[in-house]
């Protein structure tokens, strides 16, 4: 009868630390996908200002180009 006692102490031992074990592991969990949300919603935002700097660079090389063939047209009527 003692050795039963004993072992079922050893189980509910081994059972409360596997409890504790699970829980912390939940606790780890949530905090995992929080960062993962908020690495994500990082990137979301990093991905939409590159996509609106790409597309400033592409308006700024488009002006750029049109100011380049004025000037060559200015040039050209100033050197006839």
């Amino acid at each position: 009868m003692e050795s039963l006692r004993m072992q079922l102490s050893e189980r509910a031992s081994e059972l409360d630390s596997a409890q504790r074990r699970l829980s912390q592991l939940e606790k780890d969990l949530v905090e995992t996908s929080l960062s993962n949300e908020n690495y994500r919603s990082e990137v979301a935002r990093l991905t939409a200002q590159a996509d609106v700097t790409q597309s400033q660079l592409r308006e700024a090389r488009s002006q750029a180009n049109w100011v380049d063939a004025d000037l060559s047209n200015v040039h050209q009527v100033c050197g006839r």
